[in-house]
């Protein structure tokens, strides 16, 4: 078949291959690896060119042929390992083709050492995140932890209908007394525009320094829910559960974070409110995500 497109199996073959995806910020991410590892870790692997702007950067690794794919590293940076493929060169796919950047025939570089530990710490962090805790889950902690679970799950690649079947599940035979099925289907309409991104760990480190109280509670929150991405849509009453504020509280806590630049609303009506958390300033290199 002298017309078919060629796909690279990552992480078995010996390949680890870091795919950047610009409209994502992975430009951004990407020089901000540099600034980690050294910019000589990226400059000299060989890249192929993606549509739109991005890049694949092929290493070989013997040390990842059983770890799988973290996805969403960083915004925009997505590791193919195990269970993954990239679109090789010289594939056409109607206008849109891949081709390479430089190093085509070499031999790709190994990772370096603390680069490849770095790739084994994300995977084991988004390994604990799709796991609910031992035990039943008492009121104060289902919204929290059924919300980041349906995060997590959203950022493995799982549908809207594979989530509300987890989250069905969860509530039937892990909460006490089982959340209403209403709010379930919040979560999985809130997880179903999650993207992967949003660093909760870079968030919460800044707000610790500049909030307490009431603010503290509702930003901790809604980090936990947001987790993957900087936007959500929770119910008040879902907030209300979770953090004990009332509706006045709760809007006295969200002025004052967006005074300190932690956060932008935009009112959808009485009873919906869209949360963007904004990431301190100075977090790898931006103002907000």
């Amino acid at each position: 078949m002298p017309d078919a497109n060629i796909g690279v199996a990552a992480g078995r073959s010996g390949l680890v291959i870091i795919d950047v995806d610009v409209k994502k910020g992975g430009n951004r991410s990407l020089h901000q690896l540099a600034n980690w590892f050294g910019e000589a870790s990226f400059r000299n692997a060989p890249r192929v060119a993606t549509p739109h702007g991005g890049c694949h950067l092929y290493y070989s690794d013997e040390g990842l042929r059983t770890v799988r794919s973290p996805i969403g590293v960083l915004p925009g940076i997505d590791i193919r390992a195990v269970g993954a493929y990239v679109v090789a060169p010289p594939s056409v796919l109607g206008d849109l083709s891949w081709r390479w950047d430089h190093g085509e025939g070499e031999e790709p570089p190994g990772l370096p050492d603390d680069l490849r530990q770095w790739i084994v710490d994300q995977r084991r962090e988004k390994s604990k995140k799709t796991r609910l805790p031992d035990g039943p889950l008492f009121e104060g902690r289902r919204n929290t932890t059924l919300l980041s679970f349906a995060g997590a799950l959203r950022d493995h690649g799982c549908s809207p209908l594979e989530i509300a079947i987890a989250l069905k599940v969860a509530n039937e035979n892990r909460c006490r007394p089982p959340l209403p099925q209403p709010e379930i289907e919040q979560m999985v309409r809130s997880a179903e525009a999650w993207q992967a991104g949003f660093r909760s760990d870079l968030y919460l480190a800044g707000l610790l320094r500049a909030v307490s109280g009431n603010a503290l509670k509702l930003a901790s929150f809604l980090a936990i829910s947001a987790s993957f991405d900087g936007n959500l849509t929770p119910a008040l009453s879902v907030i209300r559960r979770a953090t004990g504020l009332s509706q006045s509280a709760t809007s006295r806590a969200a002025k004052r974070l967006e005074e300190l630049g932690l956060l932008s609303r935009k009112f959808r009506g009485p009873a919906a409110t869209l949360y963007r958390l904004l990431v301190p300033k100075g977090a790898l290199g931006t103002d907000a995500w």
